[in-house]
């Protein structure tokens, strides 16, 4: 089956009301049997189809409270289709009622003795409205009823709108309004209704007010369709088709409150008495009776005088406590009002009271110059010590009576009682004034007391005399260079006496020992840094002051900013080939702002280690000059970039660099070579033919020209260019007597134009003289003795050989440059010949002569 359904009346009504549906199930047939829930919480109810259309089901909701309608769920079975396998039919059924009618308020309480304005409110609750679905929102008809209580008990001289009706019940003159059409909202007012002032005999009449209700439920105008609402088809125009839903408020006179109250001491279980001493608590014990169906707010008045001029203070407690600081009568006055009443339902009752004594202590204090003053002095840390004078003098407020007596006492800053006058009890007289002196730190207490010896009522003053400690001011502050931040430091410090602290600290930062002129942006800082500016002294200054008595010191620190060095120089060359010498000049020497530690000289060769030092120069070294000299080395194939720069310190640390400069190194050489065949260990006798190779290092710098120069003491000898040949071969000669040296230097030419050379030395030994001469000794017939005198002196070895008709006769080598030989006389002719050959240190031999 597939469910269907119609409704053969409308779905809405009004309570009680009668629905009848009827099912169109598709499929369904006789002895279908259907089952209905009416929402409603009555019991199921089983419809049996007898025929092929359907069932007509009916049911009857009544006029009760409800949901503003009912959710209606039909389920259906047979033979082919159990109960549950057939989808369920929910619909709705929506049933309204009428309006529950309501006056707000139900009463309106108004005092006796007073007049009041008043309306009332409809506050009905309107069935089925505000809502989102199956709101009940037809318009209404209301209406207001004036004076619909009885008569005897009505109050008398009441208005409606203004005007006093002529009988009751009273209904609204103007048109449309009996009843009101359309009201669209429960919130309407009724007219003013004004009371006028009542008298005892109107206690607990009353003014009833009416209200009538239609809605669509029950309404005034069964037939709204001919545009008429005010037209009841019944033509009853008082009450309209249908019975209206009614409700009744009233206006009541009640009693107006009568306060009364009594004084006690301290609190409710204190005696009632009305005389006090100044400074008691006294408990106001309101005594006003009860009024059923008020609520009753309080106002109290607490007045300075007994006339009620002077207003001290208000309280709105039940039972409240106040004190009086001063003697004298004071009035009390006590107001309450019923909160419940409208038309201002206040009534008041006074009371008076004594307050004792009447004079009250109060100490003035002065100079002795009687100058009044507030006694708290600031005393030195330290010695000296200031001694603080204070006149004390009674200056009590009030009257003085035959019973009136004083007393004065002073205690000292440890609370100990120093002066008591009169010794003991009280003076019937005045006292004073008392001249104390103070140096010592701390509190010191003076008491004026005044008594009533009648009462027994007393009154104090007290004035302490403060002796503050000023402050100690104190502060670090760090020495600096021009350009960078003092570091500053409060060390201040404080021996408080009651609680006192340091709340403001100043600072001047160029302070001229006169006006003291702070900078605020650094009001209550303890821990700074700060510029001072240029290099020099600054007198910095720190106030510091306590928050009680505005005590202060001064601390002033000299602050030194030290001057930054100069830093500049000129070099003399800034390019050059290698070895390039350059000299700098340190222009920065004179004119320094302060003594300088060192000049350091750095350099940056572009390697990524950055500036580092070459050399430190310091100006306290005798041999201190302001050149700097320093020879830059390039053996690349490349131009070499150098950066230097001065970097100067003072003996205060402050430094300042240089900008840098630039030095250009052209490639340069070191113009190797060595002699292949020549050693100095050797006897190298002249003549000796030495050959030169240039090295592989220089060759590698592919030099244009190679030029070979030598020279001996006289100088130079011969120049050769071998081009770009590396190799050289020269024949070098002595002919003196001694060693000679030979300089041999190798100038390096580079494509670039720079130049190198080097030098080495060549020792050439040389050859020995073998000349020598004869001389003879002895000659005669027998003998013929010759002497041999070599000419060079002092060589090393001298070989004589002395030969006969060709034989040798002799052979003699020595160190001896004489040598004598004795001829005996032969038979014969004889043929001598004499040669010599000689040595030198150097082991190089001469040639021989004969």
């Amino acid at each position: 089956m597939e469910p269907g359904f119609q409704f053969l009346t409308s779905s809405r009504g009004c309570a009680p009301y009668t629905v009848q549906i009827e099912t169109n199930y598709l499929n369904a047939v006789a002895g279908t049997i259907y089952y209905v829930d009416w929402g409603d919480g009555t019991a199921q109810e089983q419809y049996p189809q007898l025929n092929a259309t359907g069932v007509v089901m009916t049911h009857t909701y009544p006029n009760v409270s409800n949901n503003c309608g009912y959710d209606v769920v039909i389920d259906a079975s047979n033979a082919c289709n159990p109960q549950g396998s057939v989808v369920p039919i929910n619909t709705q059924v929506i049933v309204w009622t009428n309006d529950v009618v309501a006056i707000d308020p139900g009463t309106f309480r108004v005092c006796e003795g007073f007049a009041a304005s008043m309306q009332f409110t409809d506050n009905s609750t309107w069935n089925c409205f505000p809502r989102a679905t199956r709101e009940n929102n037809a318009p209404r008809w209301i209406q207001w009823i004036y004076g619909t209580g009885s008569a005897a008990s009505q109050i008398p001289g009441i208005q409606v709108n203004g005007v006093t009706p002529g009988s009751y019940p009273y209904y609204n003159p103007a048109a449309n309004t009996n009843p009101i059409y359309p009201v669209t909202s429960p919130g309407q007012q009724s007219l003013t209704i004004n009371v006028p002032v009542t008298t005892a005999a109107d206690l607990g009449k009353t003014f009833q007010v009416t209200l009538n209700n239609w809605n669509q439920c029950n309404p005034y105008d069964n037939n709204l369709l001919d545009g008429n609402p005010f037209n009841p088809v019944s033509g009853d125009l008082v009450n309209g088709d249908n019975p209206f839903q009614t409700t009744t408020a009233n206006i009541v006179i009640v009693p107006s409150p009568q306060p009364t109250f009594v004084t006690r001491l301290g609190n409710s279980g204190g005696l009632i008495q009305t005389t006090f001493c100044i400074g008691d608590n006294i408990y106001f014990d309101d005594k006003t009776p009860s009024i059923g169906g008020a609520s009753f707010g309080y106002t109290w008045q607490f007045y300075d005088d007994n006339t009620g001029t002077t207003l001290l203070s208000t309280s709105n407690n039940h039972h409240p406590t106040f004190s009086y600081s001063t003697g004298g009568q004071k009035l009390i006055r006590l107001s309450v009002t019923d909160n419940n009443a409208v038309g201002g339902c206040t009534n008041s009752y006074d009371l008076l009271i004594t307050i004792s004594p009447s004079l009250v202590a109060k100490i003035q204090t002065t100079d002795l110059s009687n100058n009044p003053i507030t006694p708290y002095f600031c005393q030195n840390s330290s010695a000296p010590f200031t001694t603080f004078q204070v006149r004390f003098s009674d200056a009590s407020i009030g009257t003085v009576t035959a019973t009136t007596e004083w007393r004065w006492q002073f205690y000292d800053q440890n609370g100990v009682l120093t002066s008591q006058v009169p010794a003991a009890g009280f003076s019937s007289t005045q006292l004073g004034p008392f001249d104390q002196s103070f140096t010592t730190r701390g509190i010191y207490k003076s008491v004026l007391t005044i008594h009533d010896n009648a009462t027994g009522c007393e009154t104090q003053d007290q004035v302490n005399v403060r002796i503050y400690e000023n402050p100690v001011a104190s502060f670090t502050a760090t020495r600096v260079c021009q350009g960078n931040k003092n570091l500053f430091n409060d060390n201040s410090t404080l021996n408080s006496i009651n609680g006192e602290s340091i709340v403001l600290r100043e600072w001047d930062f160029n302070y001229d020992g006169v006006t003291f002129t702070k900078d605020p942006t650094y009001d209550n800082q303890t821990s700074f840094s700060r510029s001072l500016g240029n290099a020099g002294t600054y007198q910095v200054a720190l106030r510091v002051t306590t928050d009680q008595n505005g005590c202060s010191n001064i601390f002033i620190l000299p602050v030194i900013v030290d001057p930054l060095p100069l830093a500049s120089f000129t070099p003399d060359v800034t390019a050059g080939c290698s070895t390039l010498k350059v000299n700098f000049t340190n222009t920065s020497v004179t004119g320094q702002p302060d003594v300088i530690d060192r000049y350091v000289w750095e350099m940056d060769d572009h390697s990524g280690s950055g500036f580092q030092a070459l050399a430190t120069q310091r100006p306290t070294n005798p041999t201190f000059s302001n050149i700097f000299s320093y020879s830059f080395v390039n053996t690349n194939t490349v131009n070499k970039l150098v950066d230097v720069r001065l970097h100067v310190y003072t003996v205060n640390s402050c430094e300042t660099i240089s900008s840098p400069v630039t030095i250009t190194i052209y490639p340069g050489t070191a113009s190797g070579y060595s002699s292949t065949n020549y050693s100095p260990f050797n006897s190298n006798c002249s003549p000796q033919n030495v050959n030169f190779a240039v090295d592989l290092a220089t060759q590698s710098l592919s030099p244009t020209d190679y030029t070979w120069t030598i020279s001996d003491a006289s100088g130079v000898i011969s120049s050769t260019s071998t081009g770009t040949t590396p190799s050289f071969n020269y024949n070098f000669s002595n002919t003196t007597l001694g060693l000679k040296d030979f300089s041999v230097k190798l100038t390096t030419t580079l494509s670039s134009g720079c130049f190198g050379d080097s030098t080495r030395t060549i020792r050439i030994s040389p050859v020995p003289s073998s000349a020598f001469t004869y001389d003879t000794l002895q000659f005669d017939c027998n003998v013929m003795t010759i002497n041999l005198s070599a000419t060079q002196k002092g060589l090393a070895a001298y070989h004589w050989v002395i030969l006969e008709n060709g034989v040798t006769i002799s052979d003699v080598t020595n160190s001896s440059d004489q040598f004598q030989f004795t001829f005996n006389r032969s038979a014969s002719d004889i043929n001598v010949q004499f040669s010599l050959d000689t040595k030198n240190f150097a082991n190089c031999a001469s040639s021989v002569s004969n």
